[in-house]
């Protein structure tokens, strides 16, 4: 989320817990739930990621049926996930190239009228994920080929 004395300037983001889109209040009030000892009062963008990518993971083994890493790679390399379901403007996919997940991008800057003391960021703009890519990504990313990937399945 950010401590508020530290945010300045224009930066980007992947996701922001007051965007007015379907789901994002739902999602917010069960990561309440779940965590209402922890310090941090709502999800922020590296909350949001880590539970998105660990979700994508386990739907990728249940697609592939298998735990076997190399079925799992190739799952997650076709993965496309609608706007809807990551909570974003834009429909999310996975780059097979390079293995970087293409979804919507948030300016953001410091919030000068917060709604409340959570409300630190204003959006400002967001952007297609083909607009954001990395266009140097796949020229300087050499992933491993399939038959050199140690194999392990549990």
């Amino acid at each position: 989320m950010g401590a508020p004395d530290s945010l300045f300037g224009v930066f980007g983001t992947t996701w922001y817990h007051k965007l007015p889109l379907p789901g994002v209040a739902e999602f917010v009030k069960k990561w309440q739930a779940a965590n209402k000892d922890g310090p941090i009062p709502v999800p922020g963008n590296v909350s949001y990621n880590g539970y998105m990518s660990t979700r994508e993971l386990l739907r990728a083994i249940e697609r592939a049926g298998s735990t076997n890493n190399v079925k799992i790679i190739k799952e997650l390399e076709s993965l496309k996930v609608s706007a809807t379901d990551r909570m974003q403007h834009f429909d999310a996919y996975m780059d097979p190239m390079t293995h970087q997940m293409q979804q919507t991008i948030y300016l953001a800057r410091r919030n000068a009228k917060p709604a409340d003391n959570t409300d630190l960021f204003e959006i400002i703009s967001w952007t297609e994920p083909k607009s954001a890519a990395d266009d140097a990504a796949p020229g300087k990313c050499k992933l491993t080929p399939y038959e050199q990937v140690p194999t392990v399945d549990s």
